[in-house]
């Protein structure tokens, strides 16, 4: 396709992730197979957990440098998106109950609006209360 352009860094990621997993295994098993205080494994174990930390290292590295670095974000639409995730409705929970809060879910997905609307336009909470509760970033531990 013209202009299309291939994700290979992220894939390489991925690819770099599934040898780590290997050599996490590789590890696990050569130290559950040591006998007595020498680890005969140890060579390959100390091979796999150097060679796993070198090419993390550098998928890191290749990650902040060509695809991270540079990347321009549409705020306004991540911040939509982030308010209006159906798994914000969890915060409400120990405030106004499960069912309640699910109630909630499922008239903001029938209606098309966000949770903190529907909470509002409910009574559930006050405009302040709601928007404090259900503000993504408190979730994240973002003031």
């Amino acid at each position: 396709m013209p202009g299309k352009v291939n994700p290979v860094i992220p894939e390489l990621v991925n690819q770099i992730c599934f040898k780590v997993y290997g050599n996490d295994l590789t590890i696990s098993l050569g130290a559950s197979a040591g006998q007595f205080e020498l680890n005969v494994m140890q060579p390959v174990m100390s091979h796999c957990l150097f060679e796993s930390i070198s090419m993390l290292t550098n998928a890191m590295k290749a990650l902040a440098e060509k695809v991270i670095k540079g990347m321009e974000f549409n705020k306004e639409r991540l911040e939509r998106y982030a308010g209006s995730a159906m798994t914000l409705v969890t915060a409400l929970n120990p405030i106004i109950g499960q069912d309640a809060a699910s109630d909630v879910a499922k008239k903001a997905l029938e209606q098309g609006k966000d949770i903190v609307s529907v909470v509002i336009e409910e009574g559930l909470l006050d405009e302040e209360t709601a928007r404090k509760v259900l503000d993504p970033r408190t979730m994240v531990g973002k003031k």
